[in-house]
C-alpha cells in the first residue's frame, strides 16, 4: 500500500509540472470543466513522456550519429542545422495536417 501511495504522490507531482508546462504552451486557453482538468492531469505525463520518446528517436539515431561523426570538428554544422530544420518541418506539417483533419480553427 505504501508503494502505491508513493507512486500516486510522485505521479501527481510530476503531472503537476507537466500540466503547468502544457498550460504555458497553450496560453491563454485552459480547461474550463472538471472533466477537462481531470483529463489534463491524467494525460499530461503520458503525453510528455511520449513526446520525449519521439524526441529521443529523432535526435539519437543512426542518422544523427553519422551527422555528428561528419561534423565533430566544428561547433556550427550546416548538416546538423539542416537535419534539425527537416525534423521541425516534418512536425510542423504533421501538426497542420492533424489540425486540418480535426477541423480545428
Amino acid at each position: 500500500m505504501e508503494r502505491l501511495l508513493t507512486f500516486v504522490v510522485l505521479y501527481l507531482a510530476v503531472s503537476t509540472v507537466a500540466v503547468l508546462a502544457l498550460l504555458v504552451g497553450v496560453f491563454p486557453y485552459h480547461p474550463k470543466t472538471i472533466t477537462e482538468w481531470a483529463l489534463i492531469f491524467v494525460l499530461a505525463l503520458p503525453l510528455t513522456l511520449a513526446g520525449e520518446l519521439v524526441g529521443e528517436f529523432f535526435w539519437r539515431n543512426r542518422i544523427t550519429q553519422a551527422i555528428a561523426a561528419r561534423s565533430s570538428g566544428s561547433s556550427l554544422s550546416l548538416l546538423r542545422l539542416g537535419y534539425a530544420f527537416a525534423v521541425m518541418l516534418l512536425f510542423f506539417v504533421l501538426a497542420l495536417g492533424v489540425q486540418s483533419w480535426l477541423d480545428v480553427e
